[in-house]
Order: structure tokens, then C-alpha cells, then sequence
């Protein structure tokens, strides 16, 4: 029997609703063994760095241009299977150093307008992918879900990047989804509308993507459903929900910190900072964080922000370990 902790990954779900999986990515996913994770089992079709023999071209990736050229190549080819697929095409478009080919170099500057210029091809690289939807005759059925890992920073608080902190220019990310017609009419379309004005989290992503498919009322998922710290956009998403925000876990330790966004309230704790430091922010009235909330609040209040971390063994261990004055009176003990 698996651990009470094991889930099964995307490709497992597509197997098991009988759908084709590909994963196609310009990352070189030998980074934390993510290779190694990603591959066990794989999807039907796969294709990363080390599988296309190309050098790097941007960070740790090869150029979009091939990757979205596999991805569509294998969508043309699909056009006429009675099967549905389930697939995810990952680029790194926008990583340093933000360099991009002569034809999407719209503005000349500093590393923001370099940044700018890797927006603009993301965006041809996606339009490219939804023409071939189209032109295939897949999109009207098929469900879009655009995301990101990250955002970056660039000096609005003092850091560069998007590794040494947590306040809201690396935390928010792009978030869209296309949903088919005849999908949105079996919803409840303003359950969705209303979704739009909340805080969501990519861990919202497998639970949409199994709601879309039907099996989030399966009665035989329940057992791994239960599991799943997300919720489906296609239905009520609790407003005052608190979303957790970590660089830290079992595999990877770092030394920069935690945060959580509740409602939109967004808190951080900021380990790396000497002395260490703890934030909180309105980002209803306050979305660029100037104006910091903490110094306001009771030690009760305060602890109303930290004890959500307290039910990951890692995150309670940074935690007590950055504030070993404060007593958790009430929470387990490690």
C-alpha cells in the first residue's frame, strides 16, 4: 500500500480517465532530481533538455522555439484521435538573462525592459499553441490553464530576482484559464466570475483539472482527493482560505523565509533579514507593500498568521527556530 502522503501525478490521472499524456519543457530538469520525479512514470510522450541535445540557451533551458515546435508538431498530430490528452508545455521564456531573439526586442534599456521583451515572445509562443488548438479543431474542448512558478523583482524592494524574497512581485504570478463553451455551460459561470477577484494558488491546478475531466465527484478518488490542500476554480473557493508560500521543503533549504496570503492579507516572515523580520500587508488597499501592518498587531494576532505553518514539519521548524522567544502554546510540538 502507498503512503498515507503519496499522490499520484498528473500522467497517472490521464491514464486512468484514458487520455494521452505529453509533458514537453525547455528546462533541464536535472535540478533537484526533478528529472527523476517527473519521470516516475512519465507521461506517454515526453521531451526536456537532455532529450532534445541542444545546449542552453536561457538559464537552465534551450530555446521556446523548439520546445513549442514539438508541442505543436505532437497537438497536429492528435487532431484526429478519438482519445482526449492531457498535457502541459513548459517554457523559460522569462529567466535571466532575459535574452530574446532580434524580432521580439520591442524596447531597449535596462533589465526591465529586457524583461518586457520575454513577456512579448511568451506571449507568441502561446498564441502560436492556441492557433494550432484551433486550427486543429481541439479548442473548443479542450481546457487552457496558464501559469507560472514565480515572478521577479526588480529593486521595488531592495532585491533583484526572484530567490531572496517573498513580497508580492515574486509571489503573484500570471494566472488564466480558457474554458470551453460547452464546459462553462454545465458550471456555474458565476461561481467562476467570482473566483476571479480571489487569491488562487497552482495548487488549485490538479483539482480544477480533475473537476474538469469528472473525477472530483468519483466516489473511488476520494481517498487521494481528500489529500489535496487545493480547490477546484469551478466551484466556491472560500474567501478567507490562507494560501502557503515556501522555497523550503524536505529536498531543498533555503534561508529566505515564509509567507502566507489570507483574504489579502499577505504576511512574511523573512529569515535571511538581519535581524530577522516579520510583514504583513493589505494588498486591497496597499498591492505595491509600503505600508507595513505588523508593528499594529497584538502577539495574538500575530500568531494567528504563523500557526497555519505549523501543520508542515519544515515550515514549524523554521518557524520556531527564527522565533524561539515566542511561545506556541497551542499548536503540537515538534
Amino acid at each position: 500500500m502507498p503512503p498515507k502522503s503519496w499522490l499520484p501525478l498528473l500522467w497517472q490521472w490521464a491514464k486512468a480517465a484514458d487520455m494521452q499524456s505529453f509533458f514537453f519543457t525547455s528546462q533541464d530538469l536535472s535540478w533537484c532530481k526533478m528529472r527523476d520525479f517527473l519521470t516516475t512514470p512519465a507521461a506517454d510522450v515526453f521531451g526536456d533538455k537532455q532529450t532534445s541535445g541542444l545546449p542552453h540557451y536561457r538559464d537552465l533551458g534551450i530555446d521556446d522555439h523548439y520546445t513549442v515546435e514539438c508541442a505543436v508538431k505532437h497537438l497536429e498530430g492528435l487532431r484526429e484521435s478519438p482519445r482526449p490528452f492531457l498535457g502541459v508545455i513548459q517554457l523559460n521564456t522569462n529567466h535571466y538573462p532575459y535574452n530574446t531573439r532580434e524580432n521580439y526586442q520591442l524596447w531597449q534599456g535596462g533589465n526591465v525592459d529586457l524583461y518586457d521583451n520575454t513577456i512579448y515572445e511568451m506571449d507568441t509562443h502561446v498564441g502560436r499553441i492556441i492557433d494550432t488548438l484551433q486550427a486543429t479543431g481541439q479548442l473548443d474542448n479542450t481546457l487552457i490553464i496558464f501559469t507560472s512558478d514565480h515572478g521577479e523583482a526588480f529593486n521595488e524592494h531592495g532585491y533583484i530576482a526572484h530567490f531572496y524574497c517573498h513580497f508580492i512581485e515574486t509571489v503573484a504570478v500570471p494566472m488564466w484559464m480558457f474554458i470551453p463553451p460547452a464546459l462553462l455551460q454545465s458550471r456555474d459561470s458565476q461561481c467562476v466570475k467570482t473566483n476571479l477577484s480571489l487569491a488562487v494558488q497552482n495548487l488549485d491546478i490538479m483539482p480544477t483539472i480533475l473537476d474538469s475531466i469528472g473525477a472530483m465527484d468519483n466516489p473511488g478518488t476520494a481517498a487521494l482527493r481528500q489529500h489535496m490542500l487545493g480547490q477546484s476554480w469551478l466551484r466556491p473557493i472560500a474567501p478567507d482560505r490562507t494560501l502557503l508560500i515556501t522555497n523550503t521543503d524536505e529536498v531543498m533549504n533555503s534561508n529566505i523565509g515564509l509567507s502566507s496570503i489570507t483574504g489579502l492579507r499577505h504576511y512574511m516572515i523573512r529569515t535571511s533579514s538581519m535581524p530577522i523580520r516579520e510583514d504583513c500587508f493589505d494588498l486591497a488597499v496597499d498591492p505595491t507593500e509600503l505600508n507595513n501592518l505588523w508593528p499594529q498587531y497584538t502577539e495574538e494576532q500575530r500568531n494567528t498568521y504563523r500557526k497555519p505553518f505549523f501543520n508542515f514539519a519544515v515550515a514549524a521548524k523554521m518557524i520556531r527556530t527564527a522565533l524561539p522567544q515566542v511561545k506556541f502554546s497551542d499548536v503540537p510540538a515538534p
